[in-house]
């Protein structure tokens, strides 16, 4: 799978038609033009708009509606369950967390395990785009 295949795949998952088509869309255009001009559309150089333009598009899907404050308050719950978990199972973990440097350690940690399962399961469902081909 080449890399214009996977950014699409995930702009088909995660996207709106819309935003692929103003942000996501234009900038591969561009880095197949480029490769058309003999630049290499593997370098890192002509990905890393393209990148861009997928990340912008992601947090332009997020903050489009109120959906983010719900993904952060299901994200408490799990990371609320790991802290009790940690703290209650592990006494060592008490004295850890308290210094200031664990208590940071402990929420980075914390966060990471949390986000990851909410936003799997609770990222809206996007239609498929349309396909490139007229209908017969």
């Amino acid at each position: 799978m080449t890399f214009i295949e996977r950014i699409d795949a995930l702009s088909s998952r995660f996207l709106s038609e819309r935003s692929y088509d103003l942000i996501v869309g234009p900038a591969i255009a561009d880095l197949q033009h480029d490769a058309g001009d003999g630049q290499s559309p593997r370098s890192m150089r002509g990905s890393f708009p393209v990148l861009v333009a997928f990340a912008g598009a992601a947090y332009d899907e997020i903050t489009a509606d109120s959906g983010l404050w719900r993904i952060g308050a299901l994200a408490l719950i799990p990371a609320m369950y790991y802290a009790f978990l940690i703290v209650l199972i592990l006494p060592e973990a008490g004295a850890f967390v308290t210094a200031r440097s664990g208590l940071l350690a402990l929420a980075i940690a914390i966060a990471a395990m949390s986000f990851a399962p909410v936003l799997v399961c609770c990222w809206p469902e996007r239609r498929p785009r349309r396909p490139d081909t007229a209908d017969a």
